[in-house]
């Protein structure tokens, strides 16, 4: 009996850390997810953020040239 006692301890024992491996594993898959979807967030953010510096930029470019463009024009009227 002992000995049939021991080898049903050891697959209860082993059930158990078989268990624990898929539930890590399953957990690290969760954790994976949830890091991905915050990057994804961040990274959507940042695009979001250069798009509104280009359009600012591409504003500013164009008062600029403009104001070159009337001060060259008003220099050659002089």
């Amino acid at each position: 009996l002992n000995k049939g006692e021991k080898k049903n301890t050891n697959v209860c024992v082993e059930n158990t850390r078989f268990f624990y491996i898929v539930n890590l594993n399953t957990i690290s898959t969760v954790l994976s997810r949830v890091q991905v979807v915050k990057m994804s967030r961040r990274l959507a953010g940042l695009e979001r953020q250069n798009a509104e510096c280009r359009q600012t930029e591409l504003v500013l470019f164009s008062l600029l040239l403009s104001a070159c463009l009337l001060n060259g024009w008003l220099w050659i009227r002089r």
